[in-house]
């Protein structure tokens, strides 16, 4: 278990009893409600006026707070899929519920402990992406015949691309090299291209070349002669834009 999910998970055992989280909308109406009808101070709720007002209003912060930490500790259970999108929920709430100053401090290092947690999960699947991509591009190296390469990676990560065709560039010095791959998440196309001095010199430039494919899917970009990058809009297309690439490096 890492220190992050220790201490969010320590800080929820810690806790004591299972208060329901009131909605924001309830704890707003409760904090700020006019005194009822009745003259019944027990069972009205507290006003500003009732000198139990600020007890009751700290007890009410109280079974938020802890509530809240309670659900941080389910959060730190989460995969690194959905754990991001319960930080944001968390945050959202933590903000809205108007919590006391004590109590906003208590969760405060239990919330930054689960940022942490999303930082360290992105980073690691991002290494992952890129080791994937630079095994992937080598096995395509290893069958090249030579000429220019376009091809398309499973991945859709730009660092990840732009990794991969460092690899190319080392192995096939004399080649150009085109990479795109589908970032499912954005809906986009990534493209990434190569090309070596005796190539530019025949005018293929990089720049021009990444600007077709990315036109054929939907998109744009460019660069310098030697590498440049660019992205396309319809991942439907990507396809065609492998096709434009080759077509255009034939030439």
């Amino acid at each position: 278990m890492s220190s992050a999910t220790a201490l969010i998970t320590g800080a929820a055992e810690s806790s004591i009893g299972h208060a329901t989280l009131p909605s924001t909308a309830s704890f707003a109406v409760a904090s700020h409600v006019p005194a009822a009808s009745s003259t019944s101070s027990e069972t009205r709720p507290p006003t500003f006026h009732d000198t139990g007002f600020l007890r009751w209003r700290t007890k009410a912060s109280r079974v938020a707070a802890q509530s809240l930490v309670e659900r941080c500790g389910q959060a730190s259970r989460l995969d690194a899929a959905a754990l991001a999108a319960e930080v944001n929920e968390i945050v959202k709430l933590e903000g809205s519920l108007g919590l006391g100053a004590s109590d906003r401090a208590s969760i405060a290092p239990l919330i930054e402990a689960l940022r942490e947690r999303v930082k360290e999960s992105r980073k690691a699947n991002e290494k992952v992406e890129r080791e994937q991509a630079v095994a992937q591009v080598r096995e395509l190296i290893a069958r090249h015949p030579g000429g220019p390469m376009v091809a398309r990676l499973d991945s859709g990560d730009g660092q990840a691309l732009l990794a991969a065709l460092d690899c190319a560039k080392a192995s096939l010095a004399e080649c150009p090299v085109m990479l795109m791959g589908v970032d499912d998440a954005a809906g986009k196309v990534a493209i990434v291209a190569a090309c070596p001095k005796a190539w530019i010199d025949k005018g293929l430039k990089a720049g021009d070349w990444v600007k077709v494919a990315a036109v054929a899917c939907g998109g744009g970009g460019g660069g310098k002669p030697d590498v440049a990058q660019a992205g396309g809009k319809d991942p439907t297309k990507i396809d065609a834009a492998l096709a434009a690439a080759s077509a255009h490096a034939a030439r």
